[in-house]
């Protein structure tokens, strides 16, 4: 045995055996699926790399060395390293379909993963045959009936959702959602998003009271579920608020609004975002009342958020000053509106130029 001291780490050369090679083995995927499971994603990744290095010593085309490639992908997709990503993904598929062919069901998960990246990128013409292909092969060696098959159905809903092809996006949301029911039960989530991604397909539809029906459904089941708190719940509180201010029911709108606020006031703090979105809806939908009363206090409220997180001199800032001078103008207190008027001219002078 001997070392060699490199950048201050020292490196053991051993002469292994056939056990010690695969009791290192061993030990790198147990490390690299911590450290996953802690979200560690950089110390992940050096020893799936590790444990990839060692299979590449013996051989390249084999099952396990495409499952640590699939892992790594997953890893870089979702620190939003698509570039990478989408390097380990594809090296997977290739050796899966070098084993065993393209009609395989260890292909599935992969063409999922590869189709799912390249959807969140803007690239629906690759994702699309990907989706369908995994489609394909679960429905062959699974069955309609596995809940597998049903995610697929549910990720290519919602890939027609973003291409704009609703009447496609209803129809895989209905089946996702149909498998779900009956291999679970309406009692869990999936079968809740689904309720979730069917209504906001209805509204856009302009079928209003499909869409109140499922959004009230998947509420209920979320709170039943998750509990309140849960970020599900006032999520959907926004979409029916959301809704119902489209159908011009104003007080059901304010309530599902004031709900979620104070949710979210609670679990997440003033600061977060998602409380911010709750007051800018409140804002929205008081202002079309003519409510300038019950506008004032939330956007005062905002402005002093905006200060306390960014300071008086952000663009942030800048935009919550302007709203609350436009609710002063609308309410004819012209004397408040004008200093804020010129405090955001000031301000985007500053930040923006003439």
């Amino acid at each position: 045995m001997k070392s060699i001291k490199i950048t201050g780490l020292i490196f053991i050369f051993f002469s292994f055996s056939i056990d010690g090679f695969c009791q290192l083995w061993k030990q790198y995927a147990d490390s690299a699926r911590v450290y996953s499971e802690k979200n560690n994603s950089d110390k992940a990744i050096d020893f799936y790399s590790l444990e990839k290095s060692i299979l590449q010593k013996d051989s390249t085309n084999t099952l396990r060395y495409a499952q640590i490639c699939d892992s790594i992908g997953v890893l870089y997709y979702e620190e939003k390293h698509y570039t990478e990503a989408e390097k380990f993904y594809i090296e997977a598929l290739q050796i899966k379909e070098q084993l065993s062919g393209k009609e395989n069901p260890n292909n599935a998960g992969t063409c999922n993963n590869l189709a799912s990246l390249y959807m969140d990128i803007g690239k629906y013409d690759k994702a699309e045959p990907l989706f369908l292909g995994a489609q394909r092969i679960q429905e062959k060696f699974l069955g309609k009936g596995n809940t597998d098959y049903a995610r697929t159905c549910f990720l290519i809903g919602f890939l027609y959702y973003k291409m704009a092809k609703y009447d496609s996006a209803e129809s895989f949301y209905l089946e996702s959602k149909q498998i779900y029911e009956k291999v679970l039960g309406k009692e869990n989530r999936q079968y809740a998003f689904d309720c979730i991604n069917l209504a906001i397909i209805y509204k856009i539809k302009e079928r209003y009271e499909t869409s109140e029906t499922l959004y009230l459904e998947a509420k209920q089941i979320y709170a039943r579920v998750l509990g309140k708190e849960d970020g599900h719940y006032p999520s959907t509180c926004n979409n029916l608020g959301n809704l119902y201010n489209t159908m011009g029911q104003n007080e059901k709108a304010e309530s599902q609004y004031l709900e979620a606020k104070q949710i979210y006031a609670r679990a997440l703090g003033r600061e977060n975002p998602r409380y911010i979105l709750s007051c800018n809806n409140l804002v929205a939908l008081y202002h079309k009342m003519g409510r300038y009363e019950k506008e004032e206090p939330i956007l005062q409220e905002v402005m002093q958020i905006r200060e306390e997180m960014t300071g008086n001199e952000s663009s942030d800032y800048a935009t919550s000053c302007d709203f609350l001078a436009c609710c002063y103008q609308d309410m004819g207190q012209y004397d408040k509106a004008e200093p804020l008027f010129l405090k955001v001219k000031e301000l985007r002078e500053k930040l923006e130029g003439k």
